[in-house]
C-alpha cells in the first residue's frame, strides 16, 4: 500500500499572519462604513429652500390644529435647524458585520425625512414631499461616491 503524507511548514506563523489581516481589514472595513454614514449625513443635513406652498389640510382636525398654532404664534414656522444638528452616525460591529446607522433625534424627523414609518412617525408628511428629500434618496445620492470609498478601501487593504 502506497501512502503520502503532507508536512506544513509555518502553520503557526500563517494563521498569527492571517488573523493580523482580518483585524486590519475590519479596521479598514470600520473607517469605510464611517466614511460612508458621513457622506449621507452630510447630504442629509442639506436644508432646500422653504416650499412657500400652501398647506392642504389632510382633515378638519389637522385644520382646526394648525389654526390653533397660528393662534400661538408657532406659525408660520421659523426654521431652526433642530433637524440638521440632530442628525448623526453610529458604527458599531454586529458579528462579523460592521454597521453605520444614520439618524437624528430630532423629534419630526421622520415626518421631513422618512420614506417609511418607522414606530408611530413617518412616512414623510405631504408636505414636504418634492421639497426635502428622504434619508434614502440621500443615501442613493451617494452611492457612486460609497462604491468608490469601498473600491478605494480594498486597493488599499491589499497594499499592506
Amino acid at each position: 500500500m502506497a501512502g503520502a503524507s503532507v508536512e506544513i511548514r509555518g502553520l503557526r506563523e500563517l494563521r498569527a499572519k492571517l488573523k493580523r489581516m482580518d483585524d486590519s481589514l475590519r479596521d479598514e472595513l470600520a473607517k469605510t462604513v464611517r466614511d460612508a454614514g458621513k457622506l449621507v449625513e452630510i447630504e442629509t443635513k442639506r436644508y432646500p429652500a422653504p416650499s412657500r406652498r400652501k398647506m392642504q389640510f389632510v382633515s378638519e382636525k389637522q385644520r382646526r390644529y394648525v389654526m390653533w398654532l397660528v393662534r400661538q404664534g408657532k406659525v408660520p414656522y421659523r426654521r431652526t435647524h433642530q433637524l440638521e444638528t440632530g442628525f448623526n452616525t453610529m458604527v458599531k460591529s454586529i458579528g462579523n458585520d460592521v454597521v453605520a446607522t444614520v439618524g437624528s433625534s430630532a423629534p419630526h424627523a421622520a415626518w421631513v425625512k422618512g420614506h417609511k414609518r418607522f414606530g408611530s412617525a413617518g412616512p414623510q408628511a405631504a408636505y414636504h414631499r418634492g421639497t426635502w428629500k428622504t434619508l434614502l434618496a440621500d443615501l442613493q445620492a451617494k452611492r457612486g461616491e460609497i462604491r468608490e470609498l469601498f473600491k478605494t478601501m480594498v486597493r488599499r487593504w491589499i497594499k499592506k
